[in-house]
């Protein structure tokens, strides 16, 4: 917005023009038009999303056939916005929270973003066995928005404790997100058949 009088009236019909150099040095020329208010002009200064940051210095320049050329300078500044990236949360969970081995479980995780389901992402699950040895699975998306699951097979020789499930998400657009769960493994023993007890009578008769 720039403000032309001469002698404190204002001035209409001038040629009124702005330079706009940034601070690599590039130059930028813009012509400012007539507003509704007697004597101003204004024009919009475009910032691309790439433009470096720092000071830009504005010169005016205003000219008009019954006037001398007029200058004028200004400055303003541009930052750099850094966007932020949503962020994906997991909730995990494993049913029944302890299993027998030789049965299975079922991994159900939860992927939000700011309270609502995302679809579409990529889950995957690090399971770490009471051993140390850890194993990878895959979830895929069930019928609920957001909701992601796969059966947990433990295997008869599979040992007892306490596993620990890492669930990591991650999608386009969205920082990735991690759940942690754990669940129980217990073995079974199994029980001895019942064996049918023997029933003896002996009776005795006298001899003839």
């Amino acid at each position: 917005l720039a403000s032309l009088q001469s002698y404190g009236k204002p001035v209409t019909g001038a040629t009124v023009t702005a330079t706009v150099t940034g601070p690599t040095g590039a130059v930028q020329t813009i012509s400012l038009k007539p507003s509704t208010s007697a004597g101003e002009y204004v024009a919009n200064i475009s910032i691309p999303s790439n433009a470096p940051a720092g000071t830009y210095t504005v010169s005016l320049t205003a000219s008009e056939t019954n006037y001398s050329t007029t200058t004028s300078s200004s400055a303003f500044t541009v930052k750099t916005v850094i966007p932020t990236i949503p962020a994906l949360s997991v909730t995990a969970s494993v049913s029944p929270s302890t299993i027998d081995n030789g049965t299975s479980g079922l991994l159900t995780a939860s992927v939000t973003s700011n309270g609502k389901p995302i679809t579409g992402a990529t889950v995957t699950a690090t399971i770490s066995l009471p051993t140390g040895a850890t194993s990878t699975l895959t979830l895929l998306a069930s019928s609920t928005p957001g909701v992601y699951t796969v059966p947990i097979n433990i295997p008869s020789t599979g040992p007892s404790g306490l596993y620990t499930v890492s669930v990591s998400a991650s999608e386009a657009g969205y920082t990735t997100g991690t759940g942690i769960t754990t669940f129980e493994v217990q073995t079974v023993v199994p029980v001895p058949p019942t064996i049918p007890a023997l029933s003896l009578s002996l009776s005795l008769s006298p001899s003839s």
